[in-house]
């Protein structure tokens, strides 16, 4: 009669035990994911902080291109601005048949913004005919 108890208690002791390795398993497989999730969106965070700031500083350095060529005509361009954020650079403003182009760029660690601007008329008022972010000049 006792040989038949303690191999009840055996059995039931395998079946707990069996019971809390897989309870474990499951367990660590949710904590895992979780943090792999929770690792992602602070990656993805921080890409998309850096993308908005590029994008800023590039934008910075194309309204003050815009300043400039609207205070003088034939500003040229070719110049960096060393912003509280960062720095942009603002390209060489070509030209073509009165029509103006400027183009800026700016990075922020991985994330690189480039705006292309073309202006068909300066005075009285600037007129911009178009503003886009584009992937290369």
């Amino acid at each position: 009669m006792k040989a038949e108890k303690i191999k009840k208690r055996i059995k039931g002791g395998y079946v707990a035990l069996i019971s809390v390795i897989i309870i474990c398993a499951v367990l660590l497989m949710v904590v895992i994911t979780t943090a792999y999730i929770g690792m992602t969106q602070g990656i993805d965070s921080l890409i998309y902080s850096n993308s908005i700031s590029a994008e800023n500083l590039a934008s910075a350095c194309a309204e003050d291109a815009l300043m400039n060529l609207k205070n003088n005509q034939n500003y040229a361009g070719n110049q960096t601005l060393d912003l509280s954020t960062g720095q942009c650079q603002i390209l060489a403003i070509t030209s073509l048949n009165n029509v103006k182009t400027v183009e800026t760029s700016s990075s922020v660690n991985s994330a690189t913004k480039k705006i292309k601007i073309t202006v068909s008329q300066i005075n009285p008022t600037m007129t911009v005919s178009s503003w886009q972010e584009v992937a290369d000049f």
